[in-house]
């Protein structure tokens, strides 16, 4: 067995499980918590609904809201996308049917457009939108705020928790059941008897002695992590435990833990390119929204809330 095989049949699959397990706190929120992502989004569902053709707007998606934007505020996103696809169709159908030659009508479908989502992200500021939209043709400007972004957004940017462990892992397949029986227990004995883990994992890991010490050491992650084998290298292994033997996907295993490392945030030259681009991206749309000057005063001392049904049962 290679070491890339072994590293899928050991560890694949932990991500839904502990994954989730950051969200006891964010689902603790009774209110959405300002965050700047959903703005974002929301100016991009603005912008998307208010352009795109009635076609398109049927597979229009909110992008991504990020892991650290709370429940509740991506329950109301979602909300944001809906009312999008709704007010684009309404502001169509004022504008086609021409029910006044000035632009009170359209102004007034697009102006509740904008304050539902804005209500819906809970977010959404005018002056915000404009500012955004200047940041196009500022390469300067597009930088300083993604570097905003950088320092707002830390779990965005760093790399997950990992462990470093070593793994002992016999196949049946390949040694044959009995000789399987036989091998994990003069491993159990070896281990007992205070003989080196790496040593002996290397020993009888694969059907002939062609693994070293240093092949059997792996570096695992939260969401690698088969969670019936491995959840404790996350919770309460210390340095020098050894678990096991268990059966893993038909194979016999044993595992040493290491060491653990925290979540390290990368650099920002690392992920700059990438933010810039997303920066860009967002401002390019919020640009697109902003007929603003011309159609958008302020939508919400000018014009009614929208109904509390729209958003009833999302707070």
């Amino acid at each position: 067995m290679n070491q890339g095989q072994l590293h899928v049949t050991l560890i694949g699959g932990l991500s839904a499980t502990l994954a989730l397990l950051p969200l006891t706190t964010v689902l603790a929120a009774t209110k959405p918590q300002p965050n700047r992502e959903a703005t974002n989004n929301a100016i991009v569902a603005a912008s998307g609904a208010y352009k795109v053709s009635e076609s398109e707007i049927a597979t229009y998606q909110l992008p991504k809201i990020e892991a650290n934007t709370s429940a509740p505020s991506k329950a109301l996103a979602d909300e944001a996308r809906r009312t999008a696809a709704e007010s684009l169709l309404r502001l169509k159908a004022v504008e086609a049917s021409k029910l006044e030659k000035s632009t009170s009508k359209s102004e007034r479908a697009w102006l509740d457009l904008s304050t539902r989502i804005a209500r819906a992200s809970a977010l959404l500021d005018l002056e915000e939108v404009r500012a955004l939209g200047k940041l196009n043709s500022n390469p300067k400007a597009l930088r300083e705020r993604a570097y905003e972004n950088y320092l707002a957004n830390p779990i965005r940017f760093s790399l997950p928790s990992s462990a470093e462990v070593s793994v002992l892992l016999i196949n049946p397949a390949e040694t044959g059941f009995d000789n399987a029986i036989n091998s994990i227990t003069k491993a159990q004995k070896e281990l007992a008897a205070g003989q080196d883990f790496d040593q002996v994992a290397a020993r009888y890991s694969a059907a002939k002695n062609t693994r070293s010490a240093s092949q059997v050491r792996y570096s695992v992650t939260p969401q690698e992590t088969e969670p019936s084998i491995l959840r404790w290298v996350f919770q309460d292994a210390k340095p020098g435990d050894v678990y096991g033997p268990y059966v893993v996907g038909g194979m016999f295993s044993m595992v040493k833990f290491h060491s653990r490392q925290p979540p390290t945030t990368r650099p920002f030259e690392e992920v700059a390119e990438d933010e810039i681009d997303r920066v860009r991206k967002t401002a390019a749309a919020a640009a697109r929204a902003i007929v603003v000057d011309k159609l958008l005063p302020n939508p919400i001392e000018h014009f009614d809330p929208p109904k509390e049904s729209a958003v009833r049962g999302r707070r």
